[in-house]
């Protein structure tokens, strides 16, 4: 059988399912990514691929080709839209079966309807951290809160153990793959929370730094609100976004932690953070494209106060400062999320869908389910029984930032 694995957001090798499965039945494969890179919203023409996030995925996809190609195997990037980037693969490899990730975006659905209409395509889990038979509940009866389906998560579900990462290519020879586009290679801000590169091997790298070398799980949720410095947060967002990490082989690391060093709150507020992001996977599989509320942007806008918001011009310096941070390294910490998301919507009184549109953009980390599903939270209109969090920034700055490093450092 010759099989098209298509890489989507499981960037890897290790735990993969689907190079598992095709070595199972000894399907001749190939491994295939595709992004369009020059695409942008439809509503407001803004582009959807940062100078950031592009490098980061770019660095991620050489990585992955990297390790194809060291096993004497090719590796095959598009950034043509998906059907003709898969039109062009078969002029070589013509695949009886497509096989890939069931990802949870709506637009990532119906991408795969599309193909199916044409292929025969095969959807496997591998995106979070719980595999949804193992959830004690069906997706349609998927609790609306957060706390309601982590309870019963815990106490009712068990996570897989990781597949072998001892992967024995042997996929498809001969084919002359396209060259991968040119990395810009923007050079890193010196007061870069995110310094690091994309990819599996930097994202393994980070893992186990941050939580052995650095022994700083142990402190995590004391310093996880902090916003200066490489070693406030684990900085793993990114990897898990794009699959450069396996949700399971952070969790098992967490556990092997917490057997040989120590186990306390901080540690398993990771893994909380693992379930938060399962949530929002979960649901936006469930609700599809209403999970998103609406494609529409409200037409009548303060484009004045929207474009002080993008550009870092707000009469708030400590937005202000967020806001550099993102557009200048393509990160930004948590709480300045929730912060700058909060003045957007409450005090600028912009179309919350802006906002996120504007984080998918730019955010090296962004990933549907988590990004919208927090900005619909942020706004009231996701799943959290407030149906308004409004953050002060001036009373988060005299408790995140009372001396102002931050906001000197971003100034």
């Amino acid at each position: 059988m010759k099989v098209l694995l298509w890489f989507r957001r499981d960037l890897r090798i290790h735990d993969h399912v689907l190079l598992h499965k095709a070595q199972q039945i000894n399907a001749q494969y190939l491994g295939f990514a595709q992004a369009h890179l020059k695409s942008s919203f439809e509503n407001t023409g803004e582009p959807r691929w940062g100078e950031r996030k592009k490098q980061f995925y770019l660095e991620t996809i050489s990585d992955l080709k990297s390790s194809f190609e060291s096993k004497g195997l090719p590796f095959w990037f598009s950034d043509l839209p998906l059907s003709k980037a898969i039109e062009t693969v078969e002029e070589q490899f013509i695949p009886d079966e497509i096989w890939c990730q069931n990802a949870a975006g709506w637009e990532e659905r119906e991408e795969v309807l599309m193909l199916a209409k044409k292929y025969k395509l095969r959807e496997m889990e591998s995106q979070s951290l719980y595999s949804l038979e193992d959830l004690p509940f069906k997706l349609e009866s998927l609790p609306f809160i957060f706390t309601d389906f982590r309870k019963k998560v815990e106490k009712h579900s068990e996570v897989r153990q990781c597949y072998s990462t001892e992967i024995q290519f042997s996929g498809a020879q001969n084919i002359q793959t396209p060259e991968l586009p040119e990395l810009s290679f923007l050079p890193i801000h010196p007061h870069s929370a995110f310094p690091f590169a994309g990819g599996e091997r930097a994202a393994l790298e980070r893992m186990k730094d941050w939580i052995w070398e650095g022994n700083h799980l142990s402190t995590y949720k004391k310093t996880r609100n902090e916003s200066i410095g490489t070693e406030y947060s684990s900085k793993l967002s990114a990897y898990l976004a794009w699959g450069c990490l396996s949700p399971r082989t952070l969790y098992w690391e967490i556990k092997k932690y917490e057997r040989e060093v120590l186990s306390n709150e901080s540690t398993y507020w990771l893994y909380f953070e693992l379930l938060w992001r399962d949530f929002f996977h979960f649901t936006c599989r469930k609700e599809g494209s209403s999970f998103f509320k609406s494609k529409n942007i409200e037409k009548q806008i303060d484009q004045s106060k929207w474009m002080a918001w993008k550009e870092a011009k707000t009469n708030n310096s400590f937005i202000n400062a967020h806001m550099k941070e993102l557009a200048e390294t393509g990160f930004m910490s948590n709480r300045g999320r929730q912060n700058v998301a909060s003045f957007l919507l409450h005090s600028l009184k912009i179309d919350w869908r802006l906002g996120a549109q504007y984080f998918e953009s730019e955010l090296i980390d962004f990933e549907p389910a988590n990004n919208y599903g927090n900005w619909t939270y942020l706004a009231g209109l996701g799943h959290d029984p407030r149906p308004n969090r409004i953050f002060n920034p001036e009373i988060q700055k005299q408790r995140y930032d009372a001396e102002g490093k931050y906001v000197e450092l971003w100034t």
